[in-house]
């Protein structure tokens, strides 16, 4: 359940990222960044090269899964299971513009091709030519594992402005490791809408993880409001853009109804709330347990030490 949760996150922070970037081009460097954060213990253990570039929304997806499995394996088998170990990935665009990214262990364990293949494989060696039309190598070198993608020139761009929009996460700090949440919804239902199913699970966990005893989840406006119509939450979070909609009928509705709730946005500030709902909390996404259970307990008027 683990590895399937890890993929789903994997898949949550590269969507919300092109879900930042209003579903356009995201920067390669920032998808390298989260997962290198969300797994590296050592923060020079990867080391990124390449120029500013853009993958476009089907390509970042598939290379969010594909790094996710890279630096899982070697966390576990190969040069980032040791305390010398790393991963050099570098990029370039070659004369007709597509793109060639390598990976390189080094400084690990003597590297032994695996005797079966396993899903995690599968990812690696055909995801890039079967969702992107690329191709992929893998090749398992005694003094560490490497690999090389080729991702066809459509799906990357460069940013106009080689200062740009590269956005770099800020990678967790071991020595301030935040508390385990309080219990905030212990024995409540909660009511989330959210229109994309990989985020959807990463919050039901989570709100699951604060002590819910259910989560209500809804994609659509309709089908929030046709819940509303059987049940009342104790408290909902409600994503500011649900595809063409927006939750904002859901919000009047839950108003009527004395339900607290916060709203969640992939866009920061650029959230434009009407003006009944102007001093609501928005979380930004993507989720995590930090900041919904900073919101939650702001929101039931709770003291949390996260």
């Amino acid at each position: 359940m683990k590895v399937v949760d890890g993929r789903i996150h994997a898949l949550a922070r590269a969507h919300n990222q092109i879900t930042d970037d209003h579903w356009g081009p995201a920067p390669l460097q920032a998808l390298i960044d989260a997962e290198s954060a969300a797994f590296a213990d050592r923060l020079d253990a990867i080391i990124a090269n390449g120029p500013p570039t853009l993958l476009n929304p089907s390509a970042y997806s598939s290379m969010a899964l594909v790094i996710h499995e890279l630096v899982t394996n070697s966390t576990k088998y190969g040069g980032l299971s040791t305390e010398d170990g790393r991963v050099n990935i570098d990029w370039h665009r070659e004369s007709n513009r597509d793109l060639v990214l390598t990976w390189q262990e080094s400084d690990g364990p003597v590297v032994k091709p695996p005797t079966r293949k396993g899903f995690g494989t599968t990812i690696i060696e055909r995801s890039v030519p079967y969702d992107l039309g690329g191709t992929a190598e893998a090749h398992y070198d005694e003094d560490g594992f490497r690999a090389r993608f080729t991702i066809p020139a459509r799906h990357v761009s460069e940013p106009k402005n080689h200062a740009g929009p590269a956005i770099r996460l800020m990678r967790p700090t071991h020595s301030h490791a935040p508390k385990p949440p309080p219990s905030l919804l212990v024995g409540k239902t909660a009511m989330l809408v959210e229109d994309s199913l990989i985020i959807a699970l990463d919050a039901e966990d989570i709100i699951g993880r604060l002590g819910a005893a259910h989560v209500a989840t809804s994609s659509t406006v309709e089908a929030a409001l046709d819940n509303l119509a059987q049940m009342t939450p104790a408290i909902a979070i409600l994503d500011i853009n649900l595809g063409d909609q927006n939750s904002f009928g859901i919000a009047d509705r839950l108003l009527e109804l004395n339900v607290p709730f916060l709203f969640a946005s992939g866009y920061g500030e650029q959230a434009k709330l009407p003006l009944d709902h102007r001093s609501r909390i928005v979380v930004q996404k993507p989720y995590t347990m930090e900041n919904l259970a900073r919101g939650i307990a702001e929101l039931l008027g709770i003291d949390s030490e996260m």
